[in-house]
């Protein structure tokens, strides 16, 4: 039988994780997804100005969420355990992934309030056809985060 605590190329003990690391994993992870959710925008606002406004906004939302979603379960979880496994990387981006949309629209609305636009909203859409493509996305973030985060 195997023992748990022994690190393999799938499984990295919590003792063994740099905060350096971690951050920066944290910080790369959402781009991925960060491009694909503004690529959707871009397609169905069919506005280059409105995309490319809202791409900062995207970036900074997707970004602050999946640093403080991840820093939380790793926190909470993982340390807790003692050992991070690379499909819980996964599995995190993908789920992580999933309220980009909700995400992006809070934060775009509050902008919108709080600058020129008082009584301006943009209406929340999120179209079940987009579901696969958030978390293929947010499989790949999870990659980068077990990549650059967790592996030696």
């Amino acid at each position: 039988m195997r023992d748990a605590t022994k690190p393999s190329v799938h499984r990295r003990r919590w003792a063994d994780v740099r905060a350096g690391r971690l951050c920066l994993g944290l910080g790369f992870g959402p781009l991925l997804a960060g491009v694909v959710y503004l690529n959707i925008e871009l397609f169905e606002r069919r506005s280059l100005g409105l995309a490319a406004a809202s791409g900062a906004v995207v970036f900074a939302a997707s970004s602050l969420w999946f640093f403080v979603a991840g820093l939380a379960y790793v926190l909470l979880k993982v340390r807790r355990r003692e050992h991070v496994s690379r499909s819980e990387c996964l599995v995190f981006g993908a789920v992580a992934s999933l309220p980009l949309p909700l995400i992006f629209q809070l934060t775009a609305n509050l902008i919108l309030r709080l600058g020129r636009y008082p009584d301006a909203s943009i209406p929340f859409t999120y179209e079940p056809v987009w579901i696969p493509v958030l978390l293929a996305f947010g499989l790949l973030s999870g990659w980068l985060l077990w990549k650059i985060g967790f592996r030696e």
